[in-house]
């Protein structure tokens, strides 16, 4: 993926920061494994990469061209950069590849970052719906049966006000950490 900009003005870079201070996991100290980041970034590329080619050769023409690879979005001095959106559904698609188990509940602390990229997307793109594919390395963690990879889909229409608050909550974050880096330089 080819980012433009500061990267402190990404989303994912805010978000991450906003996870960190409010306690839902630990700083490591150090950046997060390289490997596991390509290993994800590569999976959500083919995943979009190939939905979009698959509906673009549709046999049924109101289908064909569903998915689009928007590229880089910029709002508000803040940078995204989403998956894919559906055009025929109005609907921005995010695709994650996590180490977190498939037995969690969607609506936990765990998955919160990807609901809150999933909404500054949808904010940025002007659009309510949005949809999550997660890809699960180690499936629910029981090792009885092999680990097995879990693919889940999840999608949700979100409010007006839902999209405005989080998009508050990003934009806010994001400039106080900006001035707080600059009277540290």
């Amino acid at each position: 993926m080819v980012r433009t900009g500061d990267p402190r003005r990404h989303v994912s870079f805010t978000i991450r920061q906003l996870c960190l201070k409010l306690g839902h996991y630990a700083d490591s100290g150090g950046p997060p494994s390289t490997s596991l980041m390509e290993l994800g970034s590569t999976f959500e590329d083919v995943v979009a990469k190939a939905l979009a080619e698959r509906w673009a050769s549709s046999t049924d023409p109101a289908l064909r061209g569903r998915y689009v690879l928007p590229g880089e979005l910029e709002l508000d001095e803040l940078i995204g950069t989403p998956d894919l959106y559906d055009v025929i559904d109005a609907c921005v698609v995010e695709v994650k590849l996590t180490k977190i188990s498939s037995r969690n509940d969607i609506e936990s602390t765990k998955f919160w970052k990807y609901w809150v990229q999933l909404k500054t997307y949808c904010h940025m793109m002007g659009v309510t719906k949005g949809r999550l594919h997660i890809g699960h390395i180690n499936g629910d963690y029981s090792w009885d049966k092999g680990p097995d990879i879990v693919y889940n889909v999840w999608e949700d229409d979100f409010t007006h006000t839902d999209l405005s608050n989080n998009w508050r909550m990003i934009k806010s974050h994001s400039d106080a950490y900006i001035a707080a880096d600059s009277r540290r330089s």
